[in-house]
């Protein structure tokens, strides 16, 4: 099982290597719609998010060693004519080191960004997940995620 805890800013660059087990994936399905960023470029996006209020990001470790995390911003929807005012919150990226998976690290990672989304005054956290990454999908709604909308798209 993984300990899990809040990062900080010196965590910026462990977070930045963690990220390729997830975003590797994405460019390799996908390349024409993900970039591979520099080191430098994804330790400065972290440090921004790390000093954001409207953000916390939790690292997993397992035996001491950063084995993932997880990315939990708080959205502010304002009212429409055609909606409701709310707040929720997005898990914007999650990423587990290869050789941690199935081990309960993604879970304890998803049950944090819940608490996470509480400490934020969120009352709904939400996701987005590829059409391509069926296990993410799988994993997802074995927690009690369920489908609300679905997004499609056609090349121009």
């Amino acid at each position: 099982m993984a300990d899990v805890r809040l990062a900080t800013q010196s965590d910026a660059s462990t977070l930045a290597l963690l990220n390729r087990h997830v975003h590797d994936v994405h460019v390799h399905a996908e390349p024409h719609r993900y970039a591979s960023p520099q080191a430098d470029v994804l330790i400065t996006r972290f440090t921004e998010w790390l000093g954001d209020s409207s953000t916390r990001i939790l690292i997993a470790e397992h035996d001491g060693a950063p084995v993932g995390y997880v990315v939990v911003v708080a959205m502010e929807l304002a009212a429409s004519p055609f909606a409701q005012a709310r707040r929720y919150a997005l898990v914007d990226q999650i990423a587990v080191d290869s050789k941690a998976r199935r081990m309960g690290v993604g879970r304890a990672l998803m049950d944090a960004a819940s608490a996470a989304a509480r400490t934020l005054g969120t009352v709904e956290i939400q996701l987005d997940v590829r059409a391509f990454n069926a296990g993410a999908r799988q994993f997802y709604e074995a927690l009690g995620y369920a489908s609300v909308s679905h997004r499609l798209a056609k090349p121009l």
